[in-house]
């Protein structure tokens, strides 16, 4: 990270800018179509892929804030309450006699707890009761503007001794709509924002449920306090009070409590979100050395730290119910169904908002849709050939990233628009074997799947958006025969969203990225 110190709160706030990846691959067959993984926020252990030529070449969405207006969202501070302080609730945990002091090394952590460390992707974690932590705090080296980042008292190796503070708003891409975007607020549940793929943003239940672990385990507080990197701002629980010669109240208007205190970032949001309130924050973890775990209510515009949770802590998953059969399913029939493995044990469900009939397979534990979804959402919604009757076959129907959005009523009663991780690690020891055995383009550079998962994925492409400086059209479809796409439940920011993709060559895996939401690609649903 270079030259940090060179912003600060005393400087012009730089644009934001993150980086948008492409669709690497998305229409042309011939050329080996693959999607390019997007860029790793985080350094803290996880690898950043290169970028494609679409990703470099991506035009920055951007807001500006003058120095004044940063100072004024400090001191104003976020809870509403009078004296511009954080609001705290009243669970907390007290400090053991040990947890006062700094806590010690990496390796001396892992000597001490053992088995609790472990390394998932390149990123360490620890657990701690039930959850599974990043074992530090992100130090970010891509993706937010560097005017958004700071170092402790902005110096740049505080960075690597703490982290990288940077404010919600930045983290999770929503300046803009904190700054006049029209529109509601649509995040991810929980929030991923600037977290490595598999990691969030903790909700506010999550930090109770730390706290209340750590209450009867306060000798592993030292795994959520293992680099106590201050906090920026005054109104903390733990702060002193300053005072000048007249005894007024001074704010803290600076980077202080190294070595003594932390906030770590949260994702959910602490009131009902209004751009012009001045109630709005974000439920943070704040540590200090009296008070020790706090959960308190910060504003979206204030720096703090992030470390960042495994998301299969909370997408935990009873055994396969068994399948079943809706009446009236036998006289159906659907011709993407001429695809399916014969020789797999399909059951069959019935949407019961228009009456049509979808086949489920288990794979890996969970029911899946062995089809795409041909909802008629209430936002934007296509066939790639239209038919009379409106039922998309083959592909399903294509949806744009708004209409995904709606994560409650896309899917039918008791399923859900898949996450990044269900998609990812489906089937993960073979993922080839996840596609339809026909329907494929070929080449000299493909194989042949025996769809023994049953799963059946056929390669419908996607439907462009309004990108042509890329090569982009807004509804010209492509990738037909080369390449399947389908959006997640994973959001990025207020404009875009995650999606998978998957091609038939050689070793070929789901890769997953981000693009704005007038793309449409189909959706597979499972079980919740």
């Amino acid at each position: 990270m270079s030259c940090f110190g060179k912003y600060s709160f005393g400087a012009f706030v730089a644009l934001l800018s993150v980086f948008g990846l492409g669709l690497a691959g998305c229409g042309d067959s011939d050329s080996d179509p693959m999607v390019t993984p997007r860029s790793e926020i985080s350094s803290s252990g996880m690898s950043e892929e290169n970028l494609s030529s679409d990703a470099k070449d991506a035009a920055s969405s951007s807001s500006k804030e003058s120095a004044s207006d940063s100072k004024e969202s400090a001191s104003d501070s976020s809870s509403g309450d009078e004296s511009g302080k954080q609001s705290s609730s009243s669970s907390k945990t007290e400090s053991s006699s040990s947890s006062s002091e700094p806590a010690p090394a990496s390796s001396d952590n892992r000597a001490i707890f053992g088995d609790d460390y472990f390394t998932k992707e390149g990123v360490d974690f620890v657990k701690i009761g039930n959850q599974s932590w990043m074992e530090k705090n992100v130090k970010i080296t891509s993706g937010i503007d560097r005017g958004f980042l700071w170092c402790y008292n902005d110096e740049d190796k505080m960075c690597d001794k703490y982290g990288t503070m940077t404010h919600w708003k930045a983290f999770t891409d929503t300046w803009s709509w904190f700054n006049g975007y029209d529109g509601p607020l649509l995040l991810s549940n929980p929030v991923k924002g600037a977290c490595p793929n598999g990691t969030h943003l903790p909700t506010k239940a999550e930090l109770e449920e730390l706290i209340a672990y750590l209450e009867g385990h306060s000798d592993e507080i030292v795994k959520i306090t293992n680099q106590l990197g201050g906090v920026y701002g005054d109104g903390f629980p733990d702060d002193e009070e300053y005072f000048d010669d007249d005894e007024d109240f001074v704010p803290i208007l600076e980077f202080h409590g190294a070595e003594k205190s932390l906030v770590l970032m949260g994702g959910e949001l602490s009131e009902t979100p209004d751009p012009k309130s001045k109630t709005l924050g974000v439920w943070n973890l704040h540590y200090g050395e009296n008070t020790g775990l706090t959960l308190i209510k910060m504003d979206v515009g204030l720096p703090a730290y992030a470390r960042c949770l495994m998301d299969d802590t909370t997408e935990t998953v009873s055994g396969p119910d068994t399948l079943t059969v809706a009446p009236g399913c036998d006289e159906a029939h659907r011709e993407n169904w001429d695809y399916l493995n014969p020789d797999v044990e399909y059951g069959c469900i019935k949407d019961e908002r228009d009456g049509r009939f979808y086949k489920t397979v288990v794979v890996d534990g969970k029911i899946w849709f062995a089809e795409n979804l041909r909802f008629v959402s209430t936002e934007s919604s296509w066939c790639y050939t239209e038919q009379a009757d409106g039922e998309c076959d083959i592909y399903g129907r294509y949806y744009s990233g708004s209409a995904v959005r709606n994560l409650s009523g896309i899917c039918p009663e008791g399923f859900h628009v898949a996450s990044e991780i269900e998609m990812e690690y489906l089937s993960k020891d073979n993922q080839l074997e996840l596609l339809s055995a026909d329907g494929w383009d070929q080449s000299n550079n493909t194989v042949l799947s025996g769809n023994s998962t049953g799963f059946t994925i056929l390669p419908g492409g996607c439907r462009g958006g309004d990108e042509p400086g890329r090569g982009w059209t807004l509804g010209e479809f492509s990738g037909i025969g080369g390449i399947a796409y389908f959006w997640t439940r994973s959001q990025n920011g207020i404009s875009e969203h995650y999606y998978a993709a998957i091609t038939n060559t050689l070793s070929s895996k789901f890769s997953t990225s981000h693009k704005f939401n007038d793309f449409a690609m189909p959706v597979r649903c499972v079980k919740n």
